[in-house]
């Protein structure tokens, strides 16, 4: 069984059970979205689809670093 790291810092990210908040919006954003349009089952498929591939793309780098490009690429635009 893999461990689970529990936060232990205040500038750790807000977590949801075991899952940090970034990797459960795309799933509940697609929860959300099924409900309302009538293709839950879909929607929520494609959320957890798109966490799998963000957190393979999280894991390969260092902490922040989607904050870090996400405000660099703010201001350079």
């Amino acid at each position: 069984m893999k461990l689970i790291d529990i936060p232990q810092h205040i500038d750790e990210p807000p977590h949801f059970l075991f899952w940090s908040a970034d990797e459960v919006a795309p799933l509940f954003i697609g929860i959300v979205f099924g409900i309302l349009t009538g293709q839950a089952l879909t929607l929520t498929v494609i959320g957890f689809l798109i966490t799998k591939v963000y957190r393979r793309y999280r894991d390969g780098r260092p902490d922040g670093y989607l904050l870090h490009a996400i405000l660099i690429s703010s201001v350079v635009s």
